[in-house]
């Protein structure tokens, strides 16, 4: 390696949140919003579609679901070949396409040609995630950065609240298609934004070409460090990867990879077993239909409310003493929810939406700093993709526990069990190698 060179990785750690930031985390923001309402507008349609179409429940199930096995293979397939590409192209592609395949969508006469649209518009979405997560923690200084990637994940939830409010507004008036024709406008007008103002992640040019021209004033953009255009730079200790979905297990990385995976697939379980059958399980215990949509909203609120905080507090005070207990307390909500569950209290579900939704957001934060910056799409988006696949037995489990006739006590008390081994599996990483590394400073 050149001495000459500069190390770009304590440049940018020690950056102020200067406008280019700024303009990052704004575009990431929208982006993860509507990545978000494009996820869930279809729960809000599908009653529509289901007596359009004259659907089986079967059927909406299926269209509920194809979005997330789509998005679950674009998890798989991009993350590998972004850390090999670049991280900008693959966001505004994504980010088009989604909004032109959910315009699109809404063409469809029946629910195959739906089913069809739904699984574009997930491959879609997950060419982006990864990738603009993956941006904005490459171009944010370390003592922000879990706040910022928390945040951002908590624009799923955001996303999923406005596409309730748009609908309840456009439906009456314009239709259910009305819902996607704003899902699928905004972002291409995002797609012209990002194409004229996001950045490539100055740590992938790095890695990729240290003396590429875009460089000097890339790093004078987010550090205010003015450099020469013939400047060589470097990021020390990293180098790009010919196999990174091996490499996520080589080097001792298996573990902690494992562990990732396992705190996410629980987390993502538990919130969607919660978000599907709680008026369900309601209204078994005697509770009234708007007594589950208030506890579904109010968790939902909760989750946003906890993303801040949670994120500020793992820049503040450190990943693992913040994460392991709001998992610990997460148990307990979900447990005094159960036992509790004939009187519905709207503050536990308040704080099951913090710790839990909140703590599954720091989780994805805690997994965008585990992998070094040739690693991180594919680290991102294998996890997501690995959670979100497995997280589809969940509601089925409970769904089978129901017809069973468990009751809603004991229903609730097995939906307890994921965060737990959650909070061991967190446990297990900080003891890890890379798990602790994960503590610092992106490398």
């Amino acid at each position: 390696m050149d001495s000459q060179a500069t190390d770009i990785g304590p440049l940018l750690d020690r950056a102020p949140f200067g406008p280019l930031q700024t303009t990052v985390f704004v575009l990431s923001i929208v982006c993860m919003t509507f990545e978000g309402y494009d996820t869930y507008s279809v729960s809000y349609i599908g009653p529509t579609l289901l007596a359009l179409w004259h659907l089986s429940t079967a059927t909406l199930g299926i269209i509920f679901t194809a979005g997330t096995v789509g998005s679950a293979l674009g998890y798989l397939a991009i993350g590998p070949l972004a850390d090999r590409i670049g991280r900008r192209v693959p966001v505004i592609v994504g980010t088009a396409a989604f909004g032109a395949a959910c315009l699109l969508s809404t063409s469809a006469s029946g629910a195959t040609a739906f089913i069809a649209w739904r699984v574009l518009v997930g491959l879609a979405l997950g060419a982006v995630l990864p990738n603009i997560v993956a941006i904005a923690a490459e171009v944010t200084p370390a003592r922000r950065r879990s706040l910022v990637v928390v945040v951002l994940y908590s624009g799923f939830a955001i996303g999923s609240a406005l596409a309730g409010l748009i609908a309840g507004r456009l439906m009456p008036s314009f239709g259910w298609a009305s819902v996607l024709w704003v899902g699928g406008a905004v972002p291409l007008v995002l797609a012209l934004a990002m194409w004229r103002w996001l950045p490539e992640s100055p740590r992938f040019i790095t890695l990729r070409n240290p003396r590429d021209p875009r460089l000097p004033g890339l790093i004078a953009g987010l550090t205010g460090v003015a450099a020469q255009p013939t400047a060589h730079f470097s990021l020390r200790g990293e180098h790009l990867r010919r196999q990174p979905i091996r490499d996520l297990f080589a080097d001792g990385r298996a573990l902690s990879t494992l562990m990732i995976w396992l705190v996410l697939t629980m987390d993502v379980t538990t919130i969607g077993a919660l978000v599907f059958w709680i008026p369900t399980l309601l209204n078994t215990a005697g509770q009234s239909a708007a007594q589950g949509i208030n506890f579904s909203v109010v968790l939902l609120l909760g989750g946003i409310v906890g993303a801040f905080i949670i994120g500020w507090c793992m820049d503040r005070f450190g990943t693992y003493r913040i994460l392991i207990p709001a998992h610990l307390c997460a148990t307990l909500f979900i447990v005094t929810f159960a036992l509790l569950v004939r009187s519905s209290p709207v503050a536990v579900a308040f704080l099951i939406g913090l710790t839990l939704n909140g703590g599954t957001s720091g989780t994805q934060g805690l997994l965008a700093r585990l992998y070094p910056t040739a690693l991180r799409t594919t680290g991102v988006g294998w996890a997501s993709a690995v959670s979100r696949l497995i997280g589809i037995a969940q509601p089925l489990l409970l769904g089978v526990m129901l017809a069973a006739h468990w009751t809603a006590t004991t229903t609730l008390l097995v939906c307890s069990v994921p965060a737990v081994i959650s909070m061991l599996a967190l446990s297990v990483l900080s003891q890890d190698r890379f798990g602790i590394t994960a503590r610092e400073a992106l490398p």
